[in-house]
């Protein structure tokens, strides 16, 4: 949290961030799905986000694994165990992730009405997502194709969009072409 809200500086903060990229094995580790949220923005804000990724696909495909079809309390749950929730809001850390990592969908005003969208394969063949807004959602599907990526989004009538791309993106917004990179 001190890192987050930038109370640190110079090397006290150098030594948290080198914590936060390795946590020595003598630290207490996470162990709540919760508390990931803090620790994946932490991460991305040091340009993490492969190592956000790992841990993600490790915790959360855990719980898929295990047939889960929510965000369990905690990952260390098993069968019959219902001391914690097996459908938990505060432990959805990657919905958060993927509408700010991949999809890159940020507010550049209150309520929405004017948004970056710089969408981010990390790795990835593709991706395909919503982001629920107060308008509705905005729709994005990011593939790439080789030769270039091939970009879709669908916004909400009343919502501005400041798109960013790398080169070679076929950018389509609403159905309609905005430029070719």
């Amino acid at each position: 949290m001190v890192y987050l809200t930038d109370c640190a500086d110079g090397e006290r903060k150098a030594v948290i961030e080198k914590y936060l990229i390795t946590p020595p094995e003598s630290f207490v580790q996470i162990k709540s799905p919760f508390v990931l949220f803090f620790y994946y923005q932490a991460l991305m804000g040091l340009g993490k986000n492969e190592t956000v990724l790992d841990n993600i696909r490790d915790i959360y495909g855990y719980m898929l694994e295990n047939d889960a079809t929510t965000c369990w309390e905690g990952w260390e749950l098993v069968e019959w165990d219902y001391s914690r929730s097996h459908c938990h809001a505060w432990s959805a850390a990657p919905t958060y992730v993927f509408g700010n990592l991949f999809l890159g969908v940020k507010p550049l005003e209150p309520g929405f009405t004017k948004v970056a969208i710089s969408p981010n394969l990390n790795g990835l063949k593709w991706i395909k997502g919503s982001v629920p807004i107060p308008q509705g959602r905005i729709d994005i599907y990011c593939k790439d194709i080789g030769e270039y990526t091939d970009l879709q989004i669908t916004l909400p009538e009343d919502v501005e969009a400041l798109v960013t791309v790398s080169k070679n993106t076929r950018v389509r917004i609403n159905g309609e072409s905005k430029q070719t990179f």
